[in-house]
This record gives C-alpha cells, sequence and structure tokens, in this order.
C-alpha cells in the first residue's frame, strides 16, 4: 500500500485506485478497538504498520483516514508495537518521517456507516473477521486457530495456539502457517462457527554457532554466491516454511454468537487434543499466548497483547496420556 501510494502520486495512474481501496479495505479489518494493528494470527505473526501510505491516501479514502488516526492513537495511548528496542527501528524511521511530512487535516468520511456488526470469512486467507461493536475477534484457520479476541470492555484474549512437550524432550506446536487444512465455515443469523484440523508440527531449534557462520560465509563466497535464490530457498524450509507432521491432532472450533443476546458468551472455543501416534506421551501443554516458531525476525517485538498469560493444561496431561484425547471448552464475554 505504501509503494503503491507514492507510485499513484508520483505517476497519476488511475488504474491504481480499485486496487489501493481493495488493499486498504482489508487492512482496516485489522484494526483493533484499543488501535493496535496485526498480530500472532498474521501468517509470519507481524505488527508491522507504515503509515505513510495511509497518509497519502486519507483524503480520498475512508479506510485510510481510519488507518492513519488508528495509527496516531496507538502511539500516544502506548499501544502500537515497540520497535524502538529493535534493529527493525531503522525499517519505521524513514517512513514515520515521510508520514509526518505528509499529514494532513483533511480526512476522508465514511459515506455508508455500513452495518454495526459484521462477519467477513477471507478463504483464500484462511482468516475471519468479527466486528460488533466494542467486541473484534480474528481468528486464522490457516494458523491453525490462532486468534486474537477484544470483549466488550476492552479485555483482550491472544491465543497462539497448542504448545505441546513430548515426553522425549521434543516440542511441537500447532500455530505453524498451512492452507493445506482441514477447514470448514458455516455461517448462520445469531451464530456462525468456523473449525479447523490438522496435525501440530515439530519446531525446530536452529542457533547459529561459529562453526554454522564459518561454513556459511564459505559456501556463499565460493559456490552460493551463484546461486543465491537456491540458498534462500533452503533457508527458507529450513527455518521458515518446513513442517515436519508430529502424531498429535488438534482440531479447534469456534462459534461465535451476538455479544448480547442469549448466550452469555460471544466467543466459544472447543479444543480437542488427539494422540494419534501411540508411541508419543505428553510432558506437558500448554494454549500460548506469544510463540512464534518459525525464524520471523520482526516477530518478537512488544506490544500489550503479549503479556496475556499462558494458559497451563497440566490438568489434562494424565487424561491424555491414559485415554488419547481430550476435550477443552473456554468461552469469553
Amino acid at each position: 500500500i505504501d509503494c503503491l501510494a507514492k507510485y499513484r502520486r508520483a505517476t497519476g495512474d488511475a488504474r491504481l485506485d480499485e486496487p489501493l481501496l481493495r488493499a486498504v479495505d482489508f487492512a482496516r479489518l485489522f484494526v483493533h478497538p484499543d488501535h493496535s494493528y496485526g498480530g500472532e494470527y498474521g501468517s509470519r505473526g507481524t505488527y508491522h504498520f507504515y503509515p505513510d501510505g495511509m497518509e497519502l491516501l486519507a483524503a480520498e479514502m475512508p479506510a485510510a483516514a481510519e488507518l492513519a488516526e488508528g495509527f496516531l492513537r496507538s502511539l500516544a495511548s502506548g499501544t502500537a508495537a515497540d520497535f524502538s528496542d529493535d534493529r527493525l527501528v531503522a525499517h519505521q524511521l524513514g517512513n514515520l518521517i515521510e508520514a509526518h511530512g505528509d499529514w494532513t487535516p483533511r480526512r476522508a468520511k465514511p459515506h455508508d456507516p455500513g452495518p454495526a456488526s459484521s462477519i467477513q470469512y477471507l478463504p483464500k486467507a484462511g482468516l475471519l473477521v468479527r466486528r460488533q461493536g466494542s467486541t473484534h475477534t480474528v481468528i486464522s484457520a490457516a494458523r491453525g486457530g490462532v486468534f486474537k479476541h477484544f470483549a466488550h470492555g476492552g479485555a483482550v484474549m491472544t491465543d497462539a495456539g497448542l504448545i505441546v512437550e513430548t515426553a522425549d524432550g521434543r516440542v511441537a506446536v500447532s500455530e505453524q502457517h498451512d492452507l493445506g487444512r482441514e477447514i470448514t465455515y458455516s455461517p448462520g443469523g445469531e451464530a456462525c462457527s468456523l473449525m479447523v484440523s490438522g496435525p501440530l508440527a515439530w519446531t525446530r531449534f536452529e542457533t547459529m554457532t561459529p562453526l554454522k557462520q564459518m561454513v556459511l560465509h564459505a559456501g556463499m563466497y565460493t559456490v552460493g554466491r551463484w546461486c543465491r535464490t537456491a540458498v534462500r530457498r533452503v533457508l527458507q524450509r529450513r527455518l521458515i516454511t518446513g513442517r515436519r507432521p508430529c502424531g498429535i491432532r488438534l482440531t479447534r472450533r469456534f462459534e461465535l454468537f451476538e455479544p448480547g443476546g442469549l448466550q452469555r458468551a460471544s466467543l466459544r472455543v472447543t479444543d480437542t487434543i488427539e494422540l494419534v501416534d501411540p508411541r508419543l506421551r505428553v510432558r506437558r501443554m500448554s494454549f500460548g499466548a506469544d510463540h512464534q516458531s518459525a525464524y520471523v525476525a520482526a516477530s518478537g517485538v512488544y506490544q500489550s497483547s503479549v503479556l496475556t498469560p499462558w494458559t497451563d493444561l497440566a490438568e489434562h496431561v494424565a487424561r491424555l496420556n491414559a485415554e488419547r484425547r481430550v476435550v477443552v471448552v473456554r468461552e469469553w464475554p
């Protein structure tokens, strides 16, 4: 959005209007009630927001104006992701300076405020977004049911999926991005449901050592510089996209109800955890709030929601090992 908005300003190319409008409307779905943006449910769990493109479009596009204003409010309230203690501060710095120079008091007003509540399911992204008053829920089926839920009154719940340590010390997670999961969406009137199912994946604990660093540099200096794309793909598979399925299966069912309706909850999550490999036994498990198993340089920055406590599932471990299946039900207003 930022680059296309700059190109549009430089060239006046009207063909960019429609794709920019669609892109901005999509981005608008992920501004939360506390004005924070993005997070764990994204394909790589990042919090990036570059405001200059929104400032360039704010006078014409209501969604861009709302995004630009939301970012300013998040800075004032301290809910914006904080890159200032990380090398990534350089990525944002130039864009922030440009946004300051391009700020305009003219903000486009919505022509139609739209419905008070809406639920949108985006199948190609594997995302469901529910916006109903001050209740805001974003669910990533592509990431195995990672979700962020803002309840009435501003309380936030972040769930980054199931994390399990087996008896032999290995760790498996449910949150790796995979559009090939089994996903079923059932729209409804007063309620809708989303179910996602798939195996957990074993995690890697890849760390750089002096020997690995020397081998990498020597390889790139000699052969690797002639096949940089191939080297990059190997590293991506090893550190980011590679998945080794685990003999543990998680089926997560979401039920979304009208806030203030007959149901006392607006969100119910039912998790079914199954040990499909008879050799596996679990030592401990939790629903995490801020873990990221793939190497993503920009996913570890601070946002207030990372303070959400983990949900310890110690009380279910013995039963899971004995019966090979447990069901956990949670509700939020």
